[in-house]
């Protein structure tokens, strides 16, 4: 009974997991697994500072709020994180670190950052550490600038600048020995074109599944697998193939509950297609149809509903 428990464990959290994604599809993922492995995100991407933040003395800061000037409109931050770390004179401070996902290529992300900078410095009156994660599917020609610079007259008042994470331009090879869970999670999300994704996908369900992390970060890697990874039923037969510790009635369980969620994903795309081939046939106005597949946005793959939005323009 206590096997049954502990699967049915894994498949009740990657549901709800599911259910909750789609409204969100990148930020409610990756904001819960960069929560889970906060630790793991900082030593892989500023170790320096990882070596000064006291990990056992963080607290995320819960639905943080950015206001748009007079407008009513109003952005959630992804994740704020307070840690506690020693300064250069080793002395004790608190510091806010602040990650946004971004799931398209933003030429403004450096303007947005310092207005979201700003709105954090005031409210808690502490450093902020700026991160923007990029997890888009693209490879840039054109790097985004991760800064932001107020000059006259040859003279600058201010300058801004951004941690910049372009998950597409590092090489899943410099991750593959990682011992990180969350370099795993990423690795659907780096350049793959120089590896076996066979053999990629068997070795992160390998690491996912050998008990080494608990089940409720191991339903958040197999989420992360099955939304960004295995993109058709081969992939998937090679993924269930290589997970250890998994009975073949949880293997199947778990193959059914993302095979349902691709399906309604599916679903969704086809009338937003549906929607924008009555436009451009002109048999519905174009700011209908705006409004028609706005109104499917939080039900979309961010990619997919820019790309679709951008036949509307």
């Amino acid at each position: 009974m206590a096997k049954t428990k502990k699967e049915n464990g894994i498949i009740k959290h990657i549901l709800k997991l599911l259910e909750d994604s789609p409204k969100d599809d990148h930020d409610a993922i990756f904001k819960q697994v960069l929560t889970s492995f906060f630790k793991d995100f900082i030593e892989m991407f500023l170790p320096i500072l990882a070596l000064q933040i006291d990990f056992n003395n963080i607290e995320f800061i819960d639905k943080e709020i950015f206001h748009h000037g007079t407008s009513r409109s109003r952005t959630f931050l992804d994740l704020v994180c307070k840690a506690s770390m020693l300064d250069k004179n080793q002395k004790e401070k608190l510091i806010l670190v602040h990650i946004e996902v971004q799931s398209t290529k933003d030429n403004k992300m450096a303007e947005r950052m310092l207005d979201y900078y700003c709105h954090l410095r005031i409210k808690h009156h502490l450093d902020v550490v700026p991160i923007v994660l990029f997890a888009d599917d693209a490879k840039w020609r054109k790097e985004v600038k991760n800064s932001y610079d107020m000059s006259f007259n040859n003279e600058t008042f201010l300058h801004f600048e951004y941690k910049q994470i372009k998950l597409k331009h590092l090489n899943v090879k410099d991750y593959m020995n990682s011992k990180k869970p969350l370099a795993y999670a990423l690795m659907a999300k780096m350049d793959l074109s120089h590896v076996d994704k066979k053999e990629l996908m068997g070795q992160i369900a390998k690491f996912i599944s050998n008990g080494r992390i608990s089940k409720n970060k191991q339903a958040l890697l197999y989420t992360m697998c099955y939304k960004y990874l295995i993109l058709n039923n081969e992939d998937r037969e090679v993924f269930n193939d290589s997970l250890e510790g998994i009975t073949l009635e949880e293997k199947g369980k778990i193959g059914e509950i993302m095979m349902n969620f691709d399906q309604k994903i599916g679903y969704e795309k086809g009338k937003a297609e549906t929607i924008i081939n009555l436009a451009l046939d002109g048999d519905l106005p174009m700011e209908k149809a705006r409004k028609k597949v706005e109104s499917l946005k939080d039900l979309l793959p961010p990619d997919f509903y820019a790309q679709i939005i951008k036949k509307l323009n």
